[in-house]
């Protein structure tokens, strides 16, 4: 959405980059889309679940991450997976993911299979609860990765890449 801003405009914001008007007008913002790849090593634990805090993730190795990513006050939309390998390993008989936030992990996407079979490429879920623009004041999405038969742990391959869109928000201070 490059120049859709007025940037001659008096409620021009440079530093946050976008148009504020104050008095209940429009505003507009732009709009960016995130990846941030998630393989199977990064599931450690000796469990069926295990939930990935993909800020955490991206803070720890940026190189995850397509760009920085969007910490506090944003709004994201559109949270779906491009399956690149499909979760195998150990006894792993099934394998799904989810996605959303703490309270709704299953907000930005609804259970959705990974395991050999499932076939790689798009998986979203448009139905789920928080898949619709969503405001943040920090922004903490989770993956989960459920097995059966085996723990999440012993999946040796899988790899997805999270997308989602956001733009960022301003902050409203009040005197």
């Amino acid at each position: 959405m490059k120049n859709t801003i007025r940037p001659f405009s008096p409620n021009y914001n440079a530093v946050i980059g976008h148009e504020i008007n104050v008095s209940g007008g429009h505003q507009r913002v732009e709009w960016h889309w995130a990846r941030i790849r998630v393989v199977a090593a990064d599931f450690t634990a000796a469990a069926g679940t295990e939930a990935i805090d993909l800020a955490a993730l991206a803070a720890a190795e940026v190189s995850r991450c397509s760009g920085p990513f969007p910490g506090t006050e944003v709004m994201t939309t559109a949270w779906s997976a491009d399956l690149v390998q499909e979760f195998a390993g150990g006894s792993i008989s099934a394998a799904t993911i989810i996605m959303g936030i703490s309270g709704t992990t299953n907000g930005f996407m609804t259970t959705t299979n990974v395991f050999t079979g499932a076939g790689v490429g798009w998986k979203q879920t448009p139905a789920a609860t928080l898949w619709t623009p969503r405001r943040s004041a920090s922004l903490v999405p989770l993956l989960t990765l459920a097995t059966t038969s085996d723990d999440v742990s012993e999946a040796d391959e899988g790899i997805v890449d999270v997308h989602f869109q956001f733009c960022h928000m301003p902050v409203l201070l009040t005197a």
